[in-house]
């Protein structure tokens, strides 16, 4: 992951509230592992999703060809009163 750019984003479903984290703000655990810390408190009540995109340098086309991940992580966001 060191030779491209991505970006983080955590959601709920049925929530127009994204906390996004770019590449420069993720953790970089070692070469192929980045993690990142989410403040739940910003997003809604849910089930918690990620989506990571990449700008992946393509031998087969010109520039950089777009990966996107989502997968959800199996946590729920619950907010009490």
């Amino acid at each position: 992951m060191d030779d491209y750019d991505f970006t983080i984003e955590c959601y709920t479903e049925m929530s127009s509230r994204v906390v996004t984290f770019p590449k420069s703000e993720s953790n970089k655990l070692d070469e192929d592992t980045y993690f990142v810390v989410l403040d739940t408190s910003k997003l809604d009540p849910g089930n918690l999703k990620v989506r990571v995109a990449a700008a992946i340098p393509d031998t087969e086309v010109e520039g950089l060809r777009k990966e996107v991940i989502v997968f959800e992580t199996g946590k729920r966001i619950v907010k009490s009163v």
